[in-house]
């Protein structure tokens, strides 16, 4: 007796439409846009950084 996988109910194209569907209208739904700075962003987890020694910088 041989086996056959069950065919899905949704092509996988169909499936990752919907995906991105909903993650875009949950993006939308997050909270207004903002613009952003790059370099400002840049900025300031540099300086995170900066202020969390990391084992190598322990004494």
């Amino acid at each position: 007796m041989a086996l056959t996988p069950e065919l899905p109910s949704q092509s996988l194209g169909q499936t990752e439409t919907d995906r991105l569907r909903k993650a875009w209208i949950d993006g939308l739904s997050s909270g207004p846009f903002a613009p952003f700075n790059i370099d400002e962003i840049k900025r300031k987890a540099r300086a995170r950084l900066d202020s969390n020694p990391g084992p190598d910088r322990c004494p």
